[in-house]
């Protein structure tokens, strides 16, 4: 199912790890786990076009969610992304120390290591990259840091936030 609706959440609220729906914003289903979850904001293009990824990735905007809610078709996806980044670390490890081994040595055989790397670390990128927003339902945050925007968001994700933000009015005693 390709959901549309965009649901904005204030940061403050994430990083409170409050007023957020007791729902996986991906599937709606009920959360069966809360767990750490770190958003970023998009990459600026200019950042990447001036000083490339290490520039990019300074400039983004971070929040952490102490307790993001996920549900139980979610959490095996998380632990396929938690073992993407592993692999992905060992590929760069494999693809660095090959090519490091290859220059002390003069042995083009660690050319071999060194490629294998180079190659596993762009698929587990790309894994890790697609697992990503397929479990946190494309979520980001705002350029200006202020929101997190659950891009994908399942209707009973945004039923349910909607809720809340009817009741945080309610108790600071405004207008609904």
């Amino acid at each position: 199912m390709e959901n549309s609706t965009v649901i904005e959440i204030p940061a403050h609220w994430v990083k409170a790890g409050q007023g957020l729906p007791n729902v996986c914003a991906k599937h709606g289903e009920p959360a069966v786990a809360h767990l750490k979850t770190r958003f970023a904001s998009k990459a600026s293009k200019g950042a990447y076009a001036i000083g490339g990824a290490a520039l990019a990735a300074a400039t983004q905007k971070r929040v952490t969610a102490p307790a993001w809610p996920y549900c139980a078709r979610c959490l095996p996806l998380r632990r396929a992304a938690q073992i993407s980044r592993f692999a992905m670390f060992g590929a760069a490890v494999a693809f660095f120390g090959g090519y490091a081994l290859m220059r002390a040595t003069d042995n083009d055989a660690f050319l071999v290591v060194s490629l294998i790397g180079l190659v596993a670390t762009m698929v587990t990128l790309l894994v890790n990259s697609i697992l990503a927003k397929r479990i946190t339902a494309g979520t980001i945050v705002s350029p200006d840091g202020h929101l997190v925007l659950v891009q994908d968001a399942h209707p009973a994700f945004d039923v349910a936030g909607n809720a809340l933000i009817l009741e945080a009015r309610r108790q600071a005693g405004q207008a609904v």
